[in-house]
């Protein structure tokens, strides 16, 4: 999982200079703790991903969001009974 999330991370910031709306995917929200961990980490998320702070919060709360709507979906048609 580690490793087919970091190619996918590094194949979105090859495409992020041909498509700037590449930056939003799920796996953004990976780069997250390390915006926190340095100032270096910071300084690489902001040039390579082209993310900021605010965005990169936007992207884990609307992605955090669906899940939940999803998961409310998908359950909610369950007939779920604990005896």
């Amino acid at each position: 999982m580690v490793l087919a999330s970091g190619s996918i991370a590094s194949l979105a910031a090859l495409a992020i200079n041909k498509f700037s709306w590449v930056k939003y995917n799920l796996f953004s929200t990976l780069t997250l703790p390390e915006y926190y961990v340095s100032e270096s980490g910071r300084k690489i998320v902001e040039e390579v991903y082209k993310l900021t702070e605010a965005k990169l919060w936007i992207i884990f709360a609307v992605y955090t969001l669906v899940a939940i709507i999803i998961s409310y979906i998908v359950n909610a048609r369950r007939d779920i009974t604990i005896d």
